[in-house]
């Protein structure tokens, strides 16, 4: 049998779906997948952990030293994994593995093709979950976010062409006539964005669920040299600072399918 060892942890949550592509290359390498990550992004893990395609038998959730902020989280993070800490981490020797990947790069676009290991990048983005996924009649909406410079409140009182859904934190922002699906536990965050007709947020970890599970979004920028994920799938466009107009424009035409 075939094993896999990623250690990633000091990863913020959107930089955890950042993985997948990782996630589904190693899994059709081998036939089971352990994950050393991080508690602040638990949630996401967890998740991914759930789902059977990407094969990880073995997730073990360790403690930062701090809240995740740069690149140099996730170096003392892969710096100390191995180490006989407390953590329980002395039980993982690599050498047990088929293939081991640390690279604290993993997430970000500039590793995408690290050492040709991705290859062709937007064949590994779509998350394929054991649901069902539909088109449903409504649009997922998140004004809101952990990072407070990241807020667009005008977003709360736009018309809205479809039913709208506030999907964010308990006590976040709160999308006018809306269902209100704030704090509502992760697996049904993800059947919300999975079954909606299409998605608006802000450039968050909202954003790159919507991107892996392959649902037409609408991604605010708050300034540009952001991450653009209408480069790799033609159903997203990314509005950088966008007025209140061209949203409500973009929107009439998603709604009416065309991306």
């Amino acid at each position: 049998m075939s094993k896999a060892l990623l250690v990633s942890g000091g990863y913020r949550i959107g930089d955890t779906f950042h993985m997948i592509p990782i996630l589904r290359k190693l899994a059709e390498k081998h036939d089971s997948i352990t994950w050393l990550t991080g508690k602040y992004a638990e949630v996401a893990s967890r998740y991914l952990a759930s789902v059977p395609s990407l094969k990880i038998k073995d997730l073990r959730v360790l403690d930062e030293y701090r809240k995740p902020g740069d690149i140099t989280d996730r170096e003392r993070f892969v710096s100390e994994v191995f180490k006989n800490d407390g953590r329980g981490n002395d039980k993982i020797n690599p050498k047990d593995f088929d293939e081991v990947i640390t690279d604290v790069r993993c997430s970000f676009e500039v590793a995408f093709n690290y050492k040709g290991y991705i290859g062709n990048y937007p064949e590994l983005t779509e998350l394929e979950l054991p649901i069902k996924k539909e088109s449903g009649e409504y649009i997922c909406v998140q004004p809101d976010s952990i990072s407070k410079q990241k807020v667009l409140k005008w977003l709360v009182d736009l018309p809205y062409p479809c039913k709208p859904v506030t999907l964010g934190l308990p006590g976040e922002l709160l999308v006018r006539d809306s269902m209100d699906s704030r704090g509502v536990p992760f697996p049904e965050v993800v059947k919300f964005v999975y079954q909606s007709k299409f998605n608006v947020c802000l450039h968050s970890s909202f954003a790159c669920l919507s991107f892996y599970l392959n649902k037409p979004t609408i991604i605010c920028h708050f300034f540009d040299g952001q991450f653009k994920f209408g480069k790799y799938h033609s159903n997203c466009i990314d509005l950088i600072t966008p007025s209140k107009k061209q949203l409500i424009d973009t929107m009439m035409r998603y709604k009416d399918g065309h991306f």
